[in-house]
């Protein structure tokens, strides 16, 4: 985590210095970064990042809790807004906020996708076995209320469904990248190649998906 000294930043240094990091760790793997090209981007001397940092790594985690937090924000903000009464409304919105984390903050999404396709390792463990925990964990409890009221099958392990409802969400992002590329080099009021807005297909998809995971495909 960051030393004292990197608080005491302003703030405009303190997000650049993030931007500039997560930029650079959104284009190679953890392995291939260089701390002193990272440096230099950001206008510092190399030693001088070893007064805000312990070193890579401790950057490196320190920029995944932060883009963690960003998408967890930008979720949580959307169901608080909506009735927890019905599954399929629980579950457009946990889909509609997570495709619209993908528009809205292209370059923090590349860096999570970065970070997930990490292979273990002997600095940083198998941290995109821990992520999906934690992603897990985040919506267990809201998936567990659910179950309570009966809006879900008790006969599905809850566990099982937590892990699907994660796993599909983290695989929105692949279908943007195969779908609409342009939501990760444009901004948000980019439109896709049918001319819909790309928040508007962010919507549409989490629809599909939504009715997809609470009637099936048959």
């Amino acid at each position: 985590m960051p030393k004292t000294a990197f608080w005491k930043l302003p703030f405009a240094k303190q997000n650049h210095f993030i931007e500039t990091s997560i930029e650079e760790f959104s284009n190679q793997s953890y392995e291939n970064v260089s701390v002193k090209y990272i440096s230099q981007q950001i206008g510092i001397a190399k030693g001088t990042l070893y007064k805000y940092f312990e070193n890579k790594k401790d950057l490196y985690l320190f920029l995944v809790e932060y883009a963690i937090t960003k998408k967890y924000q930008t979720i949580d903000r959307l169901l608080q807004q909506s009735s927890d009464d019905e599954l399929s409304e629980v579950l457009l919105q946990i889909y509609t906020s997570t495709a619209r984390f993908e528009v809205d903050f292209p370059v923090l999404s590349r860096f999570l996708y970065c970070v997930h396709r990490e292979h273990p390792h002997h600095e940083l463990g198998n941290l995109p076995q821990l992520l999906k925990k934690q992603a897990c964990n985040h919506y267990r409890a809201i998936l567990h209320d659910q179950q309570q009221k009966g809006n879900v099958r008790s006969d599905i392990p809850l566990e099982m469904l937590t892990f699907l409802v994660v796993q599909l969400g983290w695989g929105i992002r692949d279908y943007f990248l195969n779908n609409h590329p342009s939501a990760f080099i444009e901004n948000e009021n980019s439109k896709s190649k049918t001319g819909t807005s790309l928040r508007e297909v962010a919507h549409i998809f989490a629809s599909q998906l939504t009715l997809l995971v609470n009637e099936g495909i048959a």
